[in-house]
């Protein structure tokens, strides 16, 4: 695992520089290299944690990150994600950078897309992987496997719902197991695979409690159910846009299935005006000082309370 983490961004030198049809500006080289470092030093969160703290108010400041934010929020107790210690794979890939949410995914051109499967909503991790509703019976079926898997394991309960869209609740808890975000012991109970979720986690001032032996092969083997929907999703979208990362170079897709086309045209394009201009609401909404409290103020020295 070391290699991965150690692996720099390869794909960094694949971001989209061209022009952006939709903005009224045109992304100039320097700005599209300047967003790149943005990104890349959040996402060093995944690797980094000693500098994790520092760089949440880069994401506060990131509008384009704002539909993965549950994904970054300040974890300082949990350390380095689980998903980090398995062999490296594609999934492995994916799960260490869809944190930048689409923008990493796909571009900055298609930030504020249509979702091409569904073509009711903009295109992003959460709605792929947690709300497509044309991955909805792909999505069950994956979920289904990982809850008998889980239950025969000992770490799942009967109690949890079959039906992966029961409610938001579940289907949440769902996405953020197959993401590798951490997920309460009520939901997978692997005690110490996730300390930030345990029940003295605040208030905790020793080290981290270790975790029960055996909880990363289970977890493992849970995330292995899980992980062929994600990279068949996430690539099968990439494709749509037209987009090849050199580090996923080489995956296969069953040539049967007929990607859609990317969505265009004039309907489109206002489509993305208005996701725009609400992001960018958005984004004033979160340029709060600090000092009044506001997302971007950093937790005092020491704490361990965790972001929002």
């Amino acid at each position: 695992m070391d290699q991965l983490e150690q692996q720099p961004d390869s794909d960094a030198v694949d971001r989209d520089s061209g022009s952006d049809s939709n903005d009224c500006d045109t992304i100039t080289i320097e700005r599209a290299t300047a967003l790149l470092k943005r990104m890349n030093a959040v996402l060093g969160y995944v690797t980094d944690w000693a500098a994790w703290s520092n760089n949440q108010n880069v994401i506060n400041g990131m509008s384009s990150l704002h539909d993965t934010r549950d994904l970054l929020s300040l974890r300082s107790w949990d350390g380095r994600l689980p998903f980090l210690r398995l062999d490296r794979c594609a999934y492995i890939t994916y799960l260490t950078h869809l944190r930048g949410g689409t923008y990493y995914l796909l571009g900055y051109q298609f930030v504020d897309a249509t979702c091409p499967w569904c073509c009711n909503s903009a295109v992003s991790v959460p709605h792929l992987l947690r709300d497509c509703l044309h991955w909805r019976g792909h999505r069950q079926e994956v979920v289904s496997k990982a809850r008998r898997l889980g239950i025969q394991l000992g770490v799942m309960s009967a109690d949890t719902p079959d039906q992966y869209d029961a409610d938001k609740t579940t289907a949440t808890l769902w996405y953020h197991l197959m993401v590798g975000h951490p997920v309460p012991l009520e939901f997978l109970d692997l005690e110490g695979l996730f300390p930030g979720v345990a029940p003295d986690a605040a208030e905790r001032t020793g080290p981290r409690p270790p975790a029960v032996p055996g909880a990363l092969s289970k977890y493992e083997q849970i995330l292995r159910h899980l992980a062929p929907f994600v990279v068949e999703v996430l690539h099968r979208t990439q494709l749509v846009f037209g987009v090849e990362r050199p580090s996923l170079r080489g995956l296969k897709v069953d040539a049967q299935w007929i990607n859609p086309p990317a969505p265009a045209g004039q309907d489109e394009e206002r489509l993305r005006d208005e996701r725009r201009a609400a992001r960018k609401n958005r984004e004033a909404a979160l340029a709060v000082p600090p000092a009044q409290g506001g997302p971007g103020a950093r937790p005092p020295q020491g704490s361990t309370r965790a972001g929002p």
